[in-house]
């Protein structure tokens, strides 16, 4: 088959479900399937990320048009100012997804690109806007087949409620339904048959777990790196989210661990009130803001403790979980639903400790304080993590995906 992947970016400028994608891409691709991406919000990439056996189209918005005439993604003030004006403009005369890099994107390129002989179209969630593009492609084009990939539980799962985004959720049952197989993170379809929410696309959806549980491509992964002996670091990194990953209540606890010698590193963004009150007591705290990947992945090598902070859906992907898994270091979950997906995961990965915030006693605390001091120097090959998680690792993670795309 001839398959065309869709995403708002294609690396290295994606996030997770960009990430996820492309691996999922590379396992239709060792099952001797073409497979090639549209990327609609970017209007290049360095050399090193292309891949021979696929082609990457760039398609220009109104944004990369912008940052073409000025050779720049850090666009002049006037510029912005006026794209935005043109944008709230236009937005008053079109249908659109409030997502305006996706909403004038030119669509008949889009699908001029998708005419050319593919046999199927990929969707990767961003949330709504992706699919959105992917459904008029598949209204136009006779035959083509579409499989949306990583359905967002804040847009299609019944807890939108709670976010405000009943139109959206309501926009999406009516796109969803023309979708030929829906690829959904493991939990939601479970999630909506629980709370009795069955859209109409509901027996169209196919549980898949996220290919995020890969041997890092490094050296001295599994080693106790760090230069200060006595020191015990720990790392968050990833993005925080008012709603679905809020710091604040992991803040407050961290105030009162005591443990000597605990360093905090924070990489990441969001929420920045919840960052500038932190004030623990004992423990030291770094925060490094947002940085590149690859001083992300030095500071994982770096660390003797990984730390996530669950989501408060119990659905979201939990990509950074596995990612961290894959390099064999103890993990402290601190955990906001304990139905989420992760928590479950965890609990089969001998060096984790789930810590619930919503309710602790010194008890608990203590116990928290005795994990982080008994963590450093321990670690698992990537082949004792194999043994406890098989499901997860990839490629075979994948084989469900590749099946049910190979048998349409």
């Amino acid at each position: 088959m001839k398959i065309l992947f869709l995403m708002s970016q294609y690396l290295p400028y994606g996030m997770a479900n960009t990430i996820c994608a492309i691996k999922y891409a590379n396992a239709l691709k060792a099952h001797n399937h073409k497979v090639d991406f549209v990327s609609i919000t970017q209007k290049f990439t360095d050399v090193d990320y292309l891949d021979k056996d696929s082609k990457v189209y760039f398609i220009d918005n109104y944004l990369t048009k912008l940052q073409k005439k000025y050779n720049s993604e850090k666009l002049p003030k006037t510029a912005v100012f006026f794209a935005k004006i043109k944008t709230r403009i236009k937005s008053m005369f079109c249908k659109n997804t409030k997502n305006f890099l996706v909403d004038f994107v030119d669509t008949k390129k889009l699908i001029k690109i998708a005419s050319d002989g593919y046999d199927a179209i990929v969707s990767v969630s961003e949330p709504l806007a992706i699919q959105n593009l992917a459904y008029k492609i598949k209204s136009k084009i006779k035959n083509i087949k579409w499989y949306p990939l990583f359905l967002d539980p804040l847009v299609y799962n019944y807890n939108s409620k709670e976010f405000g985004t009943k139109r959206i959720k309501n926009k999406a049952e009516k796109l969803l339904q023309k979708a030929d197989k829906i690829f959904a993170v493991y939990g939601i379809k479970k999630e909506n048959e629980k709370l009795k929410y069955l859209p109409n696309y509901h027996s169209k959806m196919v549980d898949i777990y996220l290919p995020s549980l890969v041997e890092p491509n490094v050296e001295n992964k599994n080693l106790d790196s760090g230069k200060n002996e006595k020191e015990i670091k720990m790392l968050y990194a990833g993005m925080f989210h008012e709603k679905v990953r809020n710091p604040k209540k992991m803040f407050d606890l961290l105030e009162k661990v005591k443990v000597d010698n605990a360093n905090f590193v924070c990489i990441g963004y969001g929420c920045e009130d919840a960052i500038n009150a932190f004030d623990p007591k004992s423990i030291k705290f770094n925060y490094l803001n947002k940085q590149p990947y690859s001083v992300v992945v030095n500071n994982i090598l770096d660390s003797d403790i990984l730390i996530n902070l669950g989501n408060s859906v119990p659905n979201q992907m939990p990509s950074k979980v596995l990612e961290y898994i894959s390099y064999g270091k103890p993990i402290i979950n601190f955990v906001l639903n304990f139905e989420e997906i992760s928590v479950d995961i965890l609990k089969k990965y001998d060096l984790s400790y789930n810590f619930n915030l919503n309710t602790y006693t010194q008890e608990d605390i203590r116990n928290l304080e005795k994990f982080i001091q008994e963590s450093k120097g321990k670690s698992l090959t990537f082949e004792e993590i194999k043994k406890l998680l098989p499901d997860l690792v990839y490629p075979n993670v994948c084989e469900k995906f590749v099946q049910e795309i190979t048998n349409g």
